[in-house]
Formats: C-alpha cells, sequence, structure tokens
C-alpha cells in the first residue's frame, strides 16, 4: 500500500485535495480506499484522447485492445452486479476500469479535466501514472497515484514535454507491472487469476521472458509525434485472448480476432499418432499430444475457469462419422466427460464452501488447477476408434485442437444470450488418410 501522501503530488494540488471532500457511494466500487481518506484521492485521469493528442499511434493501437474495452465489457458488469446483489465483491471496476473508480469516488468534484471515463477502461493515464513498483495480486495502491505527476515508462532518455515530465522506470518492461491485476487471489491462498504465478514459477521468468515479451511486443517508431524515431517502443493493443463482444471505439472486431488466432496458433506444439492403414471390424488408436513450450505460463490461463481448450477428433469414412470426441451439444456446450469418458480437455475448476463446482469467483474457497498445462508439460489424449465390419474406406481423421474464452454457460447465466456463440479458435488442426484393409 502506498503512503496517504502519494509521491509526487504538487502543492497545489494537495491545496485542492484538502479543500475537496468526495462523497463516495455505499457499493464497493465507490468505497474509500484503504489507507486514503476520501479528501485525499488525487485528481481524474485524463482521457486516453487527451494523451493521443500527441501519442497518436499509441492511441489507436490502444484502442483496439481489450484493456480500453474493459470498463465497457458487458460479461463484467453484469457478474460485478451479480457479485453485489449476493453479497460478494462486486469491485470488478478496481481492474477493468480505474479511470471509471476514479471517477467514481471523485464525483466530478475536481476541476480542469472531463470527468467522463465511461469508456476509458485501462488507459494511458492509469498505467503511465504509476511511479513505483506495484504490489503483487492488490491494485488497491491505485487509488492513490496522481495523474499530475510525471508520465513514466521503461524509454531510454525519455523527454519532457510541455505536456509533463518524463521518467524512466525500468518495471515497466517487467511482469511485475501486470502483477496488481493478472494475480487474484482467494483467502485461501488459491490463485483465481493466477498467470503471474504461473508465469513465475516457470523456466522463463529467469530467462528475460517477461509479459511484455509476447503480449507487448516492441516496434520502431516515434512515442510522440514531434519525438525522435526509437527501435524499442510497446506496441498496445495487448492481444490476449479475449476479444470484444461488440463494437467498440476503435476496435476492428475482426483483426482482432484474427490476431488472437495467430496468438493461439503459436502457443503450443502439437503432434498426432496413428496408423497408415487398419483393418476393417477390428480398431485402432490415434494419439494427440499437447506442449506448452512456447506459452510463459499455464494454458489455458486467467481466468482458467471459464475457458475451454480441448482435443476434438472426428473419424469419417466419406460423409459418415464413426468416431468422435470432443463435439459440441446442440446449444453450443462442449461434451461433458460423462458423456465422452475420451474426452481431453484443459482448465481448472472452482469450488463453493461446500464443495460443490462453481462458475463465479464470489462464491468460490478453492480452485483446482491441475487440469491447466504448465509451461514445459505435455498431455496425450488418447482415442480408440472402432471401425464397423464392412467399411471399405478409406478413413479421414480430422483432428484439432480448439478454444473458447468463455464457457456459453456463463453467457447464459447473466442473460446475455445475445453475445452468444462464443468464438472457438483452432489452436492447431490436422486431417489424415487412413486406408482400410479388406
Amino acid at each position: 500500500m502506498y503512503a496517504v501522501r502519494p509521491p509526487g503530488i504538487s502543492s497545489p494540488v494537495l491545496a485542492i485535495l484538502a479543500a475537496v471532500h468526495v462523497l463516495v457511494s455505499g457499493c464497493d466500487d465507490g468505497a474509500a480506499p484503504t489507507g486514503v481518506l476520501p479528501d485525499q484521492i488525487p485528481a481524474a485521469y485524463a482521457t486516453a484522447a487527451e494523451c493521443g493528442s500527441c501519442h497518436p499511434d499509441q492511441l489507436a493501437q490502444w484502442e483496439a485492445s481489450m484493456h480500453a474495452y474493459a470498463g465497457a465489457d458487458p460479461v463484467m458488469h453484469a457478474l460485478s452486479e451479480m457479485a453485489a446483489a449476493e453479497g460478494g465483491d462486486g469491485s470488478c471496476k478496481r481492474c477493468h476500469a480505474p479511470a471509471q473508480r476514479r471517477q467514481d469516488l471523485l464525483a466530478g468534484r475536481i476541476p480542469g479535466r472531463s470527468t467522463d471515463r465511461l469508456e476509458e477502461g485501462i488507459s494511458c493515464d492509469v498505467c503511465h501514472s504509476v511511479s513505483g513498483v506495484p504490489p503483487v495480486a492488490s491494485i488497491d495502491f491505485l487509488d492513490a497515484v496522481d495523474p499530475y505527476g510525471p508520465k513514466y515508462a521503461n524509454l531510454p532518455d525519455p523527454i519532457d514535454t510541455p505536456a509533463h515530465a518524463s521518467v524512466k522506470r525500468n518495471f515497466y518492461s517487467s511482469s511485475t507491472f501486470c502483477a496488481p491485476c493478472h494475480q487474484i487471489d482467494l483467502p485461501s491462498g488459491d490463485g483465481i487469476e493466477n498467470t503471474f504465478g504461473e508465469w513465475q514459477s516457470s523456466l522463463l521468468s529467469g530467462m528475460g521472458v517477461e509479459c511484455q515479451t509476447c503480449h507487448m511486443p516492441e516496434y520502431r517508431g516515434r512515442a510522440a509525434t514531434d519525438g525522435p524515431v526509437r527501435d524499442n517502443l510497446h506496441r498496445h493493443e495487448v492481444v490476449g485472448v479475449d476479444y470484444a463482444y461488440e463494437a467498440f471505439r476503435g476496435i476492428d472486431l475482426a483483426a482482432q480476432r484474427d490476431a488472437i488466432r495467430a496468438l493461439l496458433s503459436a502457443s503450443v506444439s502439437v503432434t498426432a499418432e496413428l496408423p497408415a492403414s487398419v483393418s476393417a471390424g477390428g480398431d485402432f488408436e490415434i494419439a494427440v499430444t499437447v506442449v506448452n513450450d512456447r506459452t510463459g505460463h499455464s494454458i489455458p490461463s486467467g481466468v482458467s475457469f471459464s475457458r475451454e481448450m480441448w482435443v476434438e477428433v472426428t473419424v469419417r469414412e466419406g460423409g459418415d462419422a464413426i468416431y468422435r470426441s470432443g463435439w459440441l451439444k446442440p446449444n453450443g456446450d462442449l461434451v461433458t466427460l460423462s458423456e465422452d469418458p475420451a474426452l481431453t480437455g484443459f482448465g481448472s475448476r472452482m469450488f463453493d464452501a461446500a464443495g460443490a463446482p462453481t462458475m463465479f469467483t464470489w462464491r468460490a474457497t478453492r480452485i483446482d488447477d491441475s487440469g491447466l498445462l504448465r509451461f514445459g508439460d505435455s498431455r496425450t489424449g488418447t482415442y480408440v476408434v472402432p471401425v464397423p465390419a464392412g467399411t471399405i474406406g478409406p478413413l479421414t481423421a480430422d483432428l484439432a485442437l480448439r478454444f473458447r474464452p468463455i464457457k456459453p454457460a456463463i453467457i447464459r447465466a447473466v442473460d446475455l444470450e445475445r453475445l452468444l456463440p462464443i468464438e472457438i479458435f483452432d489452436m492447431w488442426t490436422e486431417s489424415v488418410r487412413v486406408e482400410v484393409a479388406p
């Protein structure tokens, strides 16, 4: 937790803060943060458009990101309201929309900046106002961050501008900078969003491979319109596995999904083993092995309990399927293990205090993440395919590793069926011809 007086607050700003008493709402999102009194909450964050007047390239990248969309995400809002109604923690805005949260805390009482932050999500001014190494698994520190101070980044030889001072901070290129929101722990210590912990326990964490390496790759360009050309700027689309459900700001929905598809297709290695020929009336075995050799954390990660990743196997003679595993039911749900004992799936499960499975974090007391594929690990799915007598062939085995960022059941549970169907991304596919001997 940062001190009540955050470093960098100027005397004029302190004078304003001392004169202002902020009325806060009774909900979790509006509650005054621990250690920071209501009249000591710093000023509103600048809008992304204000930053974009000097940083148009970065604004365009950010507007195409899930960081921009995070505060408008209808699923987040629905889950937050549902949690609050059940007496749980409905403070999703702390991570999803810190600029909105700051606006709520101030209730528009600090003059000098626009107070409309309804489409800001995780904005430029939020991240680039952080002056010190943030804590792991706690976002409360952000309530004390002063947006009127210098702007920070890991940029060599930063240049002061009339708009703001510019200061270099090495931790901006460190995974630690992502840890306040990408490590969320239950009171038991279980990580229900455990991406930082997964990365930290991997070999890559000691090899200079950070979150930014994959999710904010470097490029050559200008940090500002009148700045020098640099070779080490970081892209701000921050591609992950979630996508915007609806049109928003500068998001090209098709391009965003294409970027996710490219990321996922390069995240694991997959091999398939099966015979070149089989006999009618017998059976044969297909083995599909998935290796997490390219992703710097477990896969799936993040809110892994809400994601679906599985192997789909379909064997056909002509147009007729003689075997399948990992299929979708008519309502779009993935088949269960009880319905498909050969199903090879990857993910985690949460349980409530009574030991019953739950899809909702505020009900959860523990999580079983043994179904995740950790970095460096592999898992093989084995499928025994019976070949009916009289089969002439040839057979075609269509194999795929598939991924869906959120289960349709969660979407239905919050009455957002208009967002269905959820996009399914093929991480790997292969089609193999199998001859049939008489």
